[in-house]
């Protein structure tokens, strides 16, 4: 049975699929570190920020390609989520049509169910979902792309998808090991003419890797602590565990990250297999097969689309998340702040207060305490509070003139008008001394 062709109708059913998923998410807030990557990111705003973002990155990942897109779209969207939300689900029904192509290209009888699973699958929600995802949704799109220009004998071009792709996000290095899956899918085992043709892929990918480990010492960069073999020894089990979140997409947190890339790659293998193994020649198994995949697909969009609704709004975004991980300290501490934000004050002491348990030494959420309690009418409680945030870290201005606040409240203004000499100094000039 020969795989059929791609019709308007079965088109129609991914995008629709893949809006009804993500449409919970498509109107959402700035979330967490979403600003970060844009409204705070002087590459991304500076109008000579290109040279910085390729030649000088400011971080410790090297996603030129991706960045460069958000130095355009920063410039065609400014601050409407909307538009970023809207063009990073726009590439990832892209990468399920191309998926569902490439799929028909190796002959798989259903493979129009790899592309609709892609869609509605709830790990894909966050390449939508968060705007910094970009690099995910970019760099899949351009690996399928390379995939099928493979397949058309056109190396070069899918040598320069495939180097396209790294530049938006480094888990496309899994690129190589896909093209010699195919191989061994179209006839059974892997000859040396198929590792001959994926050798300069394996060129570009170590040619990468330096480049990638000599920006990391670049001055600029904020480079992890560990070393490099040290973060490599962690990978195989955080690889692992998100492969498990793809087969098994329950109990997501959205502050961890989840193997986006892989997913598209095991839904291809696992469709192919499917297609295989389950003959649909005969009438009575194709029916079962449609109950089944039905099953399958409104499961899964289901629960893309619960998901999807806990990335409307900061508070949606941390209170899900410390629902299914109470020991975030960073989920707990935005929360107070959100909460603080809503003038739900006790609730906010709260959530600091646990953020804290799980980390002491988080002066922030220190100093956050304090100005909370501070707000509560409780200044004798939040003393102790910002003693210890300034014992962590005595250079924020803000804090010692916090604690001047506080101090005086309770009658202590000697000590209050140190901690604003303090803040001043920090501040480099002189600063109001506020009124009783």
């Amino acid at each position: 049975m020969k795989p059929k062709g791609i019709t308007w109708l079965q088109i129609a059913a991914i995008v629709l699929a893949g809006y009804w998923v993500f449409s919970p998410a498509l109107h959402g807030d700035w979330l967490w570190d979403d600003k970060s990557f844009l409204a705070e990111n002087g590459p991304v705003r500076s109008a000579a920020g290109l040279w910085n973002i390729w030649f000088a990155p400011p971080g410790p990942d090297y996603c030129p390609l991706k960045t460069s897109v958000q130095w355009i779209e920063w410039r065609l969207w400014g601050m409407d989520s909307f538009a970023y939300h809207g063009t990073n689900l726009g590439l990832d029904m892209v990468s399920a049509l191309l998926l569902w192509r490439v799929l028909r290209r190796l002959g798989v009888q259903i493979a129009w169910l790899g592309g609709l699973l892609l869609i509605v699958h709830p790990v894909a929600v966050e390449s939508v979902a968060r705007i910094p995802q970009l690099g995910g949704v970019l760099s899949l799109t351009l690996l399928l792309s390379g995939m099928l220009a493979y397949f058309a004998e056109g190396e070069w071009v899918a040598l320069a998808c495939f180097l396209l792709a790294l530049l938006s996000d480094a888990s496309a290095a899994i690129f190589p090991a896909a093209l010699l899956a195919c191989a061994w899918w179209k006839s059974g085992r892997i000859t040396r003419s198929d590792w001959r043709r994926i050798e300069p892929f394996l060129a570009i990918l170590l040619l990468f890797v330096v480049v990638r480990m000599c920006m990391g010492l670049n001055p600029g960069a904020d480079a992890p602590a560990a070393g490099f073999f040290s973060r490599l020894a962690a990978t195989g089990p955080a690889m692992g565990l998100y492969l498990l979140k793809c087969l098994v997409p329950i109990n997501l947190i959205p502050i961890r990250p989840h193997a986006y890339i892989p997913l598209a790659f095991l839904i291809g293998l696992g469709v192919a297999a499917l297609g295989v193994n389950f003959n649909l020649e005969r009438k009575g198994r194709r029916a079962i097969f449609c109950v089944l995949a039905a099953v399958l697909i409104a499961t899964l969009a289901g629960a893309g689309r619960r998901y999807a609704r806990a990335f409307t709004g900061n508070q949606a975004f941390w209170s899900y998340t410390v629902d299914h991980d109470p020991d975030a300290w960073i989920a707990q501490y935005n929360l107070g702040l959100v909460l603080v934000a809503s003038q739900r004050l006790p609730e906010a002491v709260d959530r600091f207060e646990r953020a804290l348990r799980l980390k002491p030494d988080y002066a922030e959420a220190q100093s956050d305490l304090a100005v909370a309690l501070c707000f509560e009418g409780r200044p004798a409680d939040a003393i102790p509070h910002f003693e210890r945030a300034l014992q962590i870290n005595s250079g924020n201005a803000q804090v010692h003139y916090n604690f001047g606040l506080a101090l005086r409240a309770v009658g202590r203004p000697r000590e209050a008008a140190e901690q604003w000499e303090d803040a001043a100094r920090l501040l480099g000039g002189r600063i109001t001394s506020p009124r009783p």
